[in-house]
């Protein structure tokens, strides 16, 4: 499988990834105003223009969206508690869901970081 071709299926996969989860991007700006809802607006609102920098740079085959996606991947396990992988945690038990996300997300990112170390030139 091509570098370009690779690169599209992980961009695919990330946009599939937050387009699961929309909803959660929805409550920026829906808590009642504290220090502690200003921090989680600003790191969804990061989260969300990482998804799009890495989105559109790993779509391009740009070494950016690759450096983009880093960030984004450890924010959306952090913030979200999701699974850059959509529904594979639901094939875990209850008790083993939270370390099943960790583990799938530390896969995609370690499985990306390779692909990114192939960059041609």
């Amino acid at each position: 499988m091509s570098y370009q071709t690779l690169c599209r299926l992980i961009a695919a996969a990330v946009f599939l990834s937050v387009v699961v989860r929309w909803r959660a991007f929805t409550l920026i700006g829906g808590l009642p105003v504290s220090g502690m809802a200003i921090v989680i607006d600003a790191l969804m609102l990061a989260t969300l223009a990482l998804t799009l920098v890495s989105v559109v740079g790993m779509w391009r085959a740009r070494r950016w969206g690759f450096v983009a996606f880093y960030p984004f991947g450890v924010l959306f396990t952090l913030v979200f508690g999701a699974s850059l992988i959509p529904f594979v945690p639901l094939l875990l038990p209850v008790e083993a869901r939270v370390a099943g996300v960790f583990a799938v997300n530390g896969i995609v990112l370690v499985l990306v970081a390779l692909v990114h170390r192939r960059h041609p030139g």
